[in-house]
């Protein structure tokens, strides 16, 4: 199974994230190649053919939302705490948060996992269901490519350079560190239900910007990323 890094590893959570940055876009360079040789000659027989299907569908189902749990639990309260408007985003879309995002990705997943387990169930699978699997895997890689690029231009470089303490970089990395040492003997399991909601803390009104994180506020201990 392809793995995260290992945050034991790490002393700074933004080089930790942005490395698993890494790990997901080359799995999704696999993905993607995969989905466009599926197209030329067929999914079923992409799928009598491809063995890595198995092992790229469960990474997006199992293994990505260990790191988009990473934040949602460990970095993004802490940022929130700091900006209550960030631009998570496009601005032709300004009313999704990456929040729900990271559930959409999940759902998507799910949904093209399990055409793949039907297809290995009663070894056929209809036009109707190529047409969708195909459909729902160019929506995932469009929302991926989205996302990953957001987040490392927007909230990575912002609480890199901006936002986090030296303190606070060391709490959020002892947390996902310890987030991981849980996952050890823990599923991941109901992903849609433990991710950090922003409203909850600041309510309906918290706006979603349509440009990049505006901070009034700026740390005496700005450190630059290595």
């Amino acid at each position: 199974m392809i793995k995260l890094p290992d945050p034991q590893q790490y002393d700074d959570p933004i080089r930790y994230f942005r490395d698993s940055h890494g790990v997901v876009g080359a799995v999704l360079d696999r993905f993607s190649k995969l989905v466009d040789a599926a197209r030329k000659v067929g999914v079923r027989t992409s799928f009598e053919t491809s063995p890595e299907w198995q092992e790229l569908l469960e990474f997006f189902v199992r293994v990505a939302p260990i790191h988009e749990m990473d934040e949602e639990r460990a970095l993004f309260p802490v940022v929130l705490e700091k900006v209550t408007h960030i631009g998570f985003q496009s601005p032709t879309a300004p009313n999704r948060f990456i929040h729900e995002q990271h559930t959409i990705m999940q759902q998507r997943s799910k949904a093209l996992l399990a055409l793949w387990e039907g297809y290995l169930i009663q070894q056929s699978l209809s036009i109707e269901d190529e047409k969708r699997f195909l459909d729902i895997a160019d929506e995932l890689v469009k929302l991926y490519h989205e996302h990953i690029t957001m987040e490392n231009q927007i909230i990575y470089t912002a609480a890199n350079d901006n936002l986090l303490t030296p303190p606070e970089r060391i709490a959020i990395m002892l947390m996902i560190r310890e987030l991981h040492s849980e996952r050890t003997v823990m599923p991941v399991i109901g992903f849609e239900n433990t991710i950090y909601d922003p409203l909850a803390e600041h309510g309906d009104d918290t706006a979603v910007s349509k440009t990049i994180i505006d901070s009034d506020e700026e740390s005496d201990d700005e450190e630059t990323e290595n």
